[in-house]
């Protein structure tokens, strides 16, 4: 699987799974535009550092021949 569609996968459970223990939705609970942003913003956040550390693990790297 590839590392990109893993990272993209958890990014998005992790960070329902955060909106719905805290309670604190951005796009629901903020104006518009601001809330998408920071929706956004906290997701790409999430998905850096999911990506990095798939990185260091090796996880999803093609192997060579």
């Amino acid at each position: 699987m590839s590392r990109t569609i893993i990272t993209c996968f958890f990014s998005y459970v992790i960070t329902r799974l955060f909106f719905w223990i805290s309670g604190f939705n951005p796009i629901r609970d903020l104006p518009i535009v601001p809330g998408y942003l920071v929706d956004i913003g906290i997701w790409l956040l999430i998905c850096c550092i999911i990506y990095w550390f798939l990185s260091i693990l090796g996880i999803g790297r093609k192997a060579r021949s």
